[in-house]
């Protein structure tokens, strides 16, 4: 059965870098843990919104280098007007959501949204007809490939996290944070009080969040297994 991990903090709080440490830890670990040893392709790394990108790209024709690149990349602005959806939103909000419509009234202000601004709208749209689209979409590619390990670099919502464990998942929480985002996927896990480690990493070096990382491998993952 594929063991879970998902790491969850606020933008750039180094949930990225913390699956790419895992993934390459975990291999080395393995060597010494399980004589067969793990093939790096056994481990694999999947992002909540890796299909929400696709779309972004594929369908609403968004360049792929600002879609996948940086946090500065992704502030660029496109040609997607946000006035032009307020209407909309406040039609679909009152039909399908229950959370406040007050948060997209800064679509009333905007002639361009940026790249970030539109993966979010998509993003909560989407979540508005069904809040586990996009966990659905990356436990159904999990169960597929079937790798050894999964781990997920985004977990945003406490609907997330629930699934996970519900799949007998772990949840890491990153506490590191470089603004005051109250956008609701920046926000939904400040009470959650279900994670499996939280690293408290805001002034911690790049070594010592390794460290912890690797201490709850060592104890909770490899250990075990």
């Amino acid at each position: 059965m594929t063991k879970i991990i998902a790491l969850s903090g606020k933008k750039a709080s180094g949930k990225s870098t913390s699956c790419e440490f895992i993934r390459k830890s975990y291999i080395q670990a393995f060597k010494y843990y399980n004589e067969n040893g793990v093939a790096p392709d056994e481990i694999c790394i999947y992002n909540f919104a890796d299909e929400l990108k696709n779309i972004a790209v594929n369908m609403l024709g968004l360049p792929a280098n600002l879609v996948y690149g940086s946090q500065a990349d992704k502030e660029t602005l496109t040609s997607i007007r946000g006035r032009d959806l307020y209407e909309f939103s406040k039609t679909l909000y009152r039909l399908s959501s229950t959370h406040p419509l007050e948060r997209f009234t800064y679509l009333r202000e905007n002639d361009s949204l940026s790249v970030r601004d539109v993966l979010k709208l998509l993003g909560n749209f989407m979540r508005c007809l069904n809040v586990d689209c996009w966990i659905n979409s990356v436990l159904h590619k999990i169960r597929q490939e079937n790798p050894k390990v999964a781990l997920i670099g985004d977990c945003r919502f406490s609907s997330e996290a629930i699934k996970i464990k519900q799949n007998g998942g772990y949840v890491i929480r990153l506490t590191r944070h470089i603004d005051n985002d109250q956008d609701v996927s920046e926000v939904d896990l400040d009470n959650y009080t279900e994670f499996d480690e939280v690293i408290e990493n805001h002034e911690m070096s790049l070594d010592e969040r390794n460290e912890c990382l690797n201490e709850f491998m060592m104890e909770r993952i490899l250990k075990p297994y």
